[in-house]
């Protein structure tokens, strides 16, 4: 029988974006464990919403580099970075590769003045397991 889980962990990931990440996916990981005897992972998918990436020496014109972000949560190049990485690192030390994803990073001010961003992050970690149907 299939599993299908999935978890947000949007606040953790825009403190400290790896190991927010990483207990982001182990949650995950622990919900399909949890289902009971025979149960295993498969394989897993993180996904990532930021704000402007502001990468060094790559402008992009619809980057407003005016914008602020709040002083305790990592900018969001950093967040693709590190929240990557560390959603791969603990599924592959569990036995499920991140097999796919997708990111988006938008912001910009609208003509009335008014800010649109993912200013606090959204990281989404889904995967697929199994339940030995001798065991439902």
């Amino acid at each position: 029988h299939g599993i299908l889980t999935c978890e947000t962990h949007n606040f953790p990931c825009g403190v400290a974006p790896f190991p927010g990440a990483e207990t982001g996916t182990g949650g995950r990981i622990r919900d399909v464990h949890a289902t009971g005897r025979g149960a295993h992972v498969v394989a897993g998918t993180s996904s990532y919403c930021v704000g402007n990436l502001q990468i060094p020496g790559y402008e992009l014109p619809w980057e407003d580099k005016g914008f602020e972000y709040p002083s305790n949560m990592a900018s969001p190049l950093q967040i693709e970075i590190e929240a990557s990485n560390g959603a791969s690192d603990y599924g592959n030390k569990f036995g499920e590769p991140v097999i796919s994803g997708y990111t988006r990073s938008f912001g910009m001010r609208l003509p009335n003045g008014e800010r649109r961003e993912w200013i606090k992050p959204i990281m989404m970690s889904a995967g697929v397991g199994l339940l030995d149907a001798r065991h439902v």
